[in-house]
C-alpha cells in the first residue's frame, strides 16, 4: 500500500489487486489522520492504455460540454454482464475516430468505466447523415435509463433537427412515454450494425451515477408540471412485487409488513410499475411526504419541472451509486432525507436488504408518520457522499485497450458472442 499526502487529501493506492492501481481519496485532518472518504475508489489506467482526449470541444456553458470527432464508426453495444475472475463489466463498446478509441463515447460510474473497448476498429457501412448526435446506451431499467440513458440529451433537445444514435435496440413503451416528456423528437438511429459517420457530436454526460451531477442539465430535462400538492398527502413507493437482480428486499418479513405499517400510519401505497410516467409524477409532486427504500423510484422527480415542495424520505439500501441521491438532491433542490434501518453495515447492491422492520415501525409511531417529533428519526440520518468529480477527469484516465491475458480473454469472450470460433479458440487456447 502506497500513501501519499499533500495539503488537502490523503491518497491511497491499493495494489493487491491483480493487474489494476485503485486509488482512494480521504480527508486529510490535522496531526495525519485519515477523514472521511471523498467520492468513490478510482481504477487509474496506465499511460499506454489510455485514449487520446479530443482536440475539437465545444461549451454550451463551463459545465455543458461536448466534442466533435470526424470520420467516425461506431459499432452496437455488445450489452452483456462480463464477470470472471480477472474481468468484470457491463459489455463492449466501439467507437473509433479514423482508427483511435473514442473515450468520450464511455459511460462511467462511481469512478470507473461501465464497458470495455471492442480491440479493433470493426468496417462500417457509410451512414446517409453527415452529422449525428451520440446518444450512447439506452439501458432496459427505469433508474438507469432516467439517469445514464438520458444523461448526453441536453444537446439534442435544443439542436432537434440533428439525428441521433442509440446503441440499443429494445424502447419500451415507458422509454418512449420519457422522450415524449422531456420533448426529445429528433430523428432516430438504432444501431444494428457497424456504421460509419462523418461527422459526430459527443455531448458529455448531465450526470454520472456516484460522481457528479450538473444542476444545468437537470433543468433542461426537468420538464414535467408539478401537481397542486395535497395537503396531508404522504405516498410509501413499495417495492413489493419488483425483483432486481437478487436484492428483492426484506430478510424477515418481506415487502408486504412494510406496505401495511406504512398504510397503517396514513401513507398511500403505490407501486410505481403499475403506474405511466405521467401517474408516477402527479403522485410524487402532489404529495406533501414520500418514502421510500432507496432506489430507481427516487430518481424520478428529476423528470419534474423546478424544485418540488414534497418532502423526501429516503430508506437507505446500499453505498454503491449512494451519492447520486445527493448529487440530484443537492443539484434539484430537493428536501431529501436518508434514514439508516438497516441492521448492522450496509451491504452490496447484490445482496438483500437487511431491514429492521421494528426499528422502522417504532420510528413511524414516534414521529406519527413523519408529520411530528422529526427529532426521533435524526439519529437514523445518513449522509450520501457528496464529493463530485467530472467527465473530463474520467476520459483522461478513460482506459481504451487491453494487454496480455485480459486482451485474449476480451477478444475471446467478443468473439464468443459474435459467432466467430476461430476467434474463440485462438485467444482461449493462449489464455488457459
Amino acid at each position: 500500500m502506497l500513501v501519499e499526502r499533500d495539503r488537502d487529501l490523503t491518497v491511497y493506492y491499493d495494489q493487491q489487486r491483480a493487474d489494476s492501481l485503485w486509488a482512494t481519496f480521504f480527508e486529510a485532518l490535522p496531526g495525519g489522520k485519515r477523514g472521511i472518504k471523498l467520492g468513490p475508489s478510482v481504477k487509474i489506467a496506465a499511460l499506454e492504455l489510455r485514449g487520446e482526449t479530443p482536440v475539437e470541444v465545444f461549451h454550451r456553458s463551463s459545465n455543458l460540454r461536448g466534442s466533435i470527432r470526424k470520420n467516425v464508426t461506431i459499432s452496437p453495444l455488445l450489452a452483456v454482464s462480463v464477470s470472471g475472475q480477472r474481468i468484470s463489466g457491463s459489455g463492449y463498446i466501439g467507437a473509433w475516430e479514423r482508427e483511435a478509441p473514442i473515450p468520450e463515447a464511455m459511460e462511467f460510474s462511481m469512478g470507473r468505466p461501465n464497458y470495455f473497448f471492442r480491440e479493433k476498429p470493426v468496417p462500417g457501412t457509410e451512414s446517409p447523415h453527415d452529422r449525428v448526435i451520440y446518444m450512447g446506451f439506452p439501458h432496459s431499467s427505469w433508474g438507469h435509463f432516467i439517469t445514464e440513458g438520458l444523461a448526453r440529451c441536453w444537446y439534442a433537445l435544443e439542436n432537434p433537427d440533428i439525428p441521433v444514435v442509440w446503441c440499443g435496440k429494445s424502447f419500451k413503451p415507458w422509454h418512449r412515454e420519457v422522450l415524449e416528456i422531456i420533448g426529445l423528437a429528433n430523428p432516430e438511429i438504432i444501431l444494428n450494425q457497424p456504421t460509419f459517420f462523418k461527422e459526430v457530436i459527443f455531448p458529455y454526460p448531465g450526470l454520472s451515477i456516484g460522481d457528479y451531477c450538473i444542476p444545468e442539465y437537470l433543468g433542461i430535462l426537468g420538464s414535467f408540471p408539478q401537481s397542486d400538492m395535497i395537503e396531508g398527502k404522504k405516498v410509501f413507493l413499495s417495492r413489493s412485487g419488483v425483483v432486481d437482480g437478487g436484492d428483492e428486499v426484506l430478510s424477515v418479513g418481506g415487502d408486504s409488513r412494510l406496505d401495511a405499517i406504512a398504510t397503517a400510519h396514513g401513507f398511500e401505497v403505490i407501486r410505481p410499475q403499475e403506474l405511466s410516467v405521467r401517474e408516477q409524477l402527479h403522485e410524487l409532486s402532489s404529495a406533501e411526504h414520500v418514502l421510500s427504500i432507496e432506489g430507481s423510484a427516487l430518481h424520478t422527480p428529476i423528470l419534474l419541472s423546478g424544485t418540488p415542495k414534497t418532502r423526501f424520505w429516503a430508506l437507505a439500501r446500499h453505498r454503491g451509486g449512494a451519492g447520486i441521491y445527493d448529487h440530484i438532491k443537492t443539484s434539484k433542490g430537493l428536501k431529501y432525507e436518508t434514514l439508516n434501518m438497516l441492521n448492522g453495515k450496509t451491504r452490496g447492491f447484490r445482496e438483500k436488504i437487511d431491514f429492521n422492520v421494528d426499528l422502522f415501525e417504532e420510528l413511524m409511531i414516534s414521529t406519527k408518520g413523519f408529520t411530528q417529533n422529526l427529532e426521533f428519526a435524526e439519529s437514523h440520518r445518513l449522509d450520501p457522499s457528496t464529493p463530485q468529480t467530472s467527465f473530463e477527469n474520467q476520459i483522461v484516465n478513460c482506459q481504451v485497450r487491453s494487454s496480455g491475458h485480459r486482451a485474449r480473454e476480451i477478444r475471446a469472450h467478443v468473439g464468443a458472442l459474435e459467432g466467430d470460433r476461430n476467434a474463440v479458440l485462438t485467444n482461449l487456447a493462449t489464455t488457459l
